[in-house]
């Protein structure tokens, strides 16, 4: 796929031969390489970034995580056992989506998903209740970034599985 862009900058994107890979190529002078899993992972990203405001920014990362919770289920608990209850709590709770959540709690252990539900109540929906009260209005969107940050983690984990 190839595209030009406003300023003549000509980008391309190949599929290596008998490979999973591809070629990012930037005016034929800059040459990446991806995997696959990186490609999506880049476009997830990138689409996101490229909303008009967070809401829409929020929505198509949890678009992307719920796609690739979706297709990746079988490997899911392999997963989430190689990421921090804490980051996955940030991540169910940014996603905001019940079946993201519950595919995810559903694939990891009785312990770990009461945990995970623990540190979203406790930890994070707790907090911000208790940062408004105090008159921290910005305690929100601090923890939205770190949700959208352990959200990217999640995502990058699962695609590269």
């Amino acid at each position: 796929m190839q595209v030009n862009l406003d300023d003549s900058t000509n980008l391309q994107i190949a599929k290596i031969k008998d490979k999973e890979d591809y070629v990012f190529s930037i005016d034929g002078r800059i040459k990446l390489r991806f995997s696959r899993s990186e490609l999506k992972y880049i476009q997830a990203m990138i689409d996101a970034a490229l909303k008009d405001d967070a809401e829409q920014s929020r929505d198509s990362l949890k678009n992307s995580i719920k796609d690739a919770v979706l297709r990746h289920k079988g490997q899911l608990q392999n997963i989430l056992r190689n990421v921090r209850t804490e980051d996955i709590a940030y991540a169910v709770w940014f996603a905001g989506d019940e079946t993201v959540k519950n595919d995810i709690l559903s694939n990891m252990s009785k312990r770990a998903s009461d945990d995970v539900v623990e540190t979203i109540k406790e930890g994070i929906e707790r907090r911000i209740r208790k940062e408004r009260a105090e008159g921290n209005a910005d305690i929100e969107d601090i923890m939205l970034e770190q949700g959208r940050s352990a959200a990217a983690i999640l995502l990058k984990r699962v695609l590269d599985s």
